[in-house]
């Protein structure tokens, strides 16, 4: 039987990978762990290691790289492949240099992944098909990487399991078309966002509506990790949440500037000392979100590494400030002159709802309900 642990830090993967290997009688998952920190404490606590080790690219705290190499480091015995999104050359490269025995694309492995794990625990090495020979033309012109990597690294294939597999992978790159832009759907989501800014800016009544719907979607993408263990689908889709969210508050600004204020800086002006606190703040919380919504594609998070997450930390005071943007400014809230108390209670909900929000990101709030940051139970280590 070969122990499987698997490394990713979405639960959907964690899900479809248990299926997948359910009708493999000589394959079994072991453990799951969502950062590669917590994989080698795992490993270090268990009794009996892992045969295999498979680790997603891009993870917090600890990546697929820095995993991989700790892995090999530690447990040399273990074997780890590589399960990522990314065809990169380069990251390929710095995998094997770290000591990955396999490397196999996501959007592919249904087919392929029970026979890596076979191969790679025989010793061999796996990856998915047209990997090596692009590899092979292009390891000269990456000296900084190649130089880590040695040759019989790059071009080792199990073919033990089909001896034909060398021929097949080569006819397959040969009929293999060239690599094609992405298509444009893949950013749909800013499509659609661009005219929804167009259409619901424009539109009567529409600015406080979008208000809302900003407001909520902040608060969703900035709690969808901590209650993943309860409701996983808000972290599957928090880069669209989050762009939605920016992109409902760019709309809720639009409509306030051309059909509130119509442009005219003297109503802006003439604004009680309050209200025009209110659009100051709001002002700066759409700016800090904004880098974060720039900044959102696979690209950058790849580009900026750390820096990627904390440019995305930005959003945390941005939802403190639209709170209190809202409050100040929302008509529905403190601005009317006659308040009543249903008035009151939207106040309150929006402070104890920004507030519940922030509260959910640290790791105090869980262990004072004796629960740890993902919402289970927490678990003494001598059990």
């Amino acid at each position: 039987m070969i122990s499987v642990l698997v490394v990713d830090d979405l639960k959907i993967i964690h899900e479809g990978l248990q299926a997948m290997f359910a009708m493999d009688e000589d394959i079994k998952i072991v453990g799951f762990a969502e950062n590669g920190k917590q994989a080698i404490s795992k490993i270090q606590n268990s009794d009996r290691h892992p045969d295999i080790v498979l680790v997603d690219i891009v993870m917090p705290v600890m990546d697929g790289i820095e995993t991989t190499k700790e892995i090999s480091r530690l447990f040399p015995e273990i074997k780890t492949i590589v399960l990522s999104g990314f065809e990169d050359d380069p990251l390929i490269l710095k995998a094997i240099a770290a000591g990955a025995k396999g490397y196999l694309l996501k959007n592919a492995i249904s087919q392929d992944l029970a026979s890596a794990v076979r191969s790679v625990h025989r010793g061999a090495s796996h990856f998915a098909p047209g990997i090596v020979d692009r590899l092979a033309k292009n390891f000269q012109s990456l000296p900084s990487i190649s130089s880590k990597v040695l040759p019989q690294q790059i071009c080792t294939i199990d073919a033990s399991l089909n001896p034909e597999q060398p021929k097949l992978i080569k006819k397959r790159t040969e009929k293999a078309k060239p690599k094609l832009q992405k298509p444009l759907f893949q950013y749909g989501d800013w499509l659609t966002i661009i005219i929804s800014v167009i259409v619901l800016s424009r539109t009567n009544g529409m600015g406080h509506h979008l208000a809302h719907a900003g407001l909520f979607f902040l608060m969703l993408s900035l709690v969808a990790r901590p209650i993943k263990a309860w409701w996983s689908w808000p972290l599957q889709h928090r880069r669209a949440i989050g762009i939605f969210a920016f992109a409902a508050a760019v709309a809720h600004a639009f409509y306030a500037t051309f059909q509130v204020l119509d442009l005219d800086l003297s109503k802006m002006l003439a604004l009680s000392p309050r209200s025009k606190l209110g659009v100051i703040i709001g002002i700066i919380s759409l700016l800090a979100m904004t880098p974060a919504a720039i900044t959102s594609f696979q690209f950058f998070q790849r580009k900026l590494g750390k820096r990627w997450r904390q440019i995305h930390l930005l959003t945390v005071p941005a939802l403190a400030l639209a709170v209190i943007h809202t409050i100040l400014v929302g008509p529905h809230y403190l601005r009317t002159f006659n308040i009543n108390t249903i008035d009151y209670v939207r106040t309150l909900v929006a402070i104890l709802s920004g507030t519940l929000v922030l509260l959910m990101r640290r790791k105090i709030f869980w262990s004072t309900l004796g629960l740890n940051n993902s919402g289970k139970k927490a678990v003494a280590k001598n059990q």
